[in-house]
């Protein structure tokens, strides 16, 4: 009986342990918190058969709701505290975004794809492009093919240098270190 001789304490008292360590992990149903639910639900219906907007339902069932709508645009308060604002999709670009998947279908990614893409056809505006471009670098890179990681790295510098540079810090910070380490390597500096 190997197994009895690894136990450090014998089975019955682990078991009490167990269930008394569960038991205090469960909160416990009061008379108070059922009536709390109860009447959610009851403001929840009076509520809906008035026909009332959801946002409201949503606030007082949920009295500390961290969203707040407003048109295109979502105000979120991230749990840091810091308060973010998210732009919603227009009803033009959408429908812009809806008859290309119609037309062209959905995309399809080889393995090699990010290689196959021509960048000089890509536009620095949209940030899936640009992020594609930024991913081709880093996978050149990581295949050690250091030559053409340093000029897709150098056309992406040149490809991103009219847009707002505060917006897309990161990204540029992140082409400059590649170009940096691809000279350093190529030993080119």
């Amino acid at each position: 009986m190997c197994c009895q001789k690894s136990w450090p304490i014998d089975r019955t008292t682990y078991f009490q342990r167990f269930k008394t360590t569960m038991s205090q992990d469960i909160p416990k149903i009061t008379p108070e918190s059922t009536t709390q639910i109860t009447q959610n639900i009851s403001k929840l219906s009076i509520r809906q058969n008035n026909n009332e907007d959801d946002d409201q339902i949503d606030e007082t069932l949920y009295n500390n709701d961290r969203t707040k709508k407003d048109d295109s645009e979502v105000v979120v308060t991230k749990g840091s505290g810091k308060v973010k604002v998210r732009k919603g999709q227009s009803e033009e670009e959408y429908s812009i975004q809806r008859d290309q998947y119609l037309t062209k279908g959905p995309t399809i990614n080889t393995i090699n794809w990010l290689e196959e893409i021509d960048i000089t056809k890509l536009n620095p505006d949209i940030k899936s492009d640009r992020t594609s471009l930024e991913s081709l670098t880093e996978r050149l890179y990581f295949k050690r093919d250091y030559v053409k990681c340093l000029e897709v790295t150098e056309f992406a510098l040149d490809f991103v240098k009219d847009q707002d540079q505060k917006r897309i810090k990161n990204e540029i910070d992140e082409l400059i270190y590649l170009q940096k380490k691809c000279k350093e390597i190529l030993k080119l500096t």
